[in-house]
């Protein structure tokens, strides 16, 4: 009779989660002062999520605003489509996630559909990072840092930095450096916002051309869970106490 329990109990888990791609931004757009830079490319089947926005402000390189050519491109990287911005642009001149001067923040965010909830203990985001260096010397590189929010952006949790992709000055383009965040610490929830901040550990003069670093293939994986109705609930406790009434005979 044991058995059989851990068995219900397993069939009963496997029925309701599965782990699955909620946001996946692999394909990239530039146009001047427009924020929107990516639309997700998941199944979104029982789930929605939001264009990857950009909301840089302030200027960059060439005294240009950090959404316009100087300090914003597309790049394929050999292999990778990405979009790349300025080393100057992520040379924060503000608090991390503020958004004043120089600030470089990219935002999406989740939302489950229904009473299903996404689960995101033992799940992670990755993505491709990227660096070019044309004629300047001196190093061109990132940090990555991943945060979320559960109230709409009121407030931001860190979950990491990771460290970029990095070449020399002069080193042309760099090959991918995946980078990964563990989700863990975000649990159980119906809906979260993510926010991306790239900050410059390099040498940050020159338009994005000469010193820039890119990201593509951003991917956040998840456990979707669905909440089972009251009706399912009620019929699937009436078979386990009577299993136990059974076993008790």
């Amino acid at each position: 009779m044991k058995y059989q329990m851990i068995l219900l109990a397993a069939l009963i888990a496997a029925s309701n989660t599965h782990a699955t791609v909620v946001a996946k931004f692999d394909s990239f757009t530039h146009t001047s002062n427009n924020p929107v830079l990516a639309s997700d490319s998941s199944a979104q089947s029982s789930w929605t999520t939001t264009n990857l926005t950009d909301h840089a402000t302030g200027t960059g390189a060439l005294s240009a605003g950090n959404q316009e050519s100087a300090n914003r491109k597309t790049n394929d990287f050999g292999v990778t489509n990405a979009i790349q911005f300025s080393s100057l642009r992520e040379l924060d001149s503000g608090p991390t996630i503020t958004p004043v001067g120089n600030s470089s923040w990219v935002t999406f965010s989740v939302s489950a559909t229904g009473s299903d909830l996404f689960n995101f203990v033992g799940q992670s985001a990755t993505a491709d990072t990227f660096a070019e260096g044309t004629g300047l010397g001196g190093t061109v590189s990132a940090d990555w840092s991943m945060y979320y929010s559960l109230n709409g952006g009121s407030s931001w949790t860190l979950l990491s930095s990771e460290t970029g992709a990095s070449i020399s000055g002069s080193g042309g383009e760099s090959a991918a450096t995946g980078v990964s965040w563990d989700l863990s610490g975000i649990g159980s929830v119906a809906s979260v916002d993510f926010l991306i901040d790239p900050l410059s550990t390099g040498s940050t003069n020159g338009n994005v051309s000469q010193r820039g670093v890119g990201i593509g293939n951003i991917v956040v994986n998840a456990d979707l869970a669905a909440v089972p109705e009251p009706s399912s609930s009620a019929l699937l406790g009436l078979s386990a106490v009577a299993m136990m009434l059974r076993r008790r005979r």
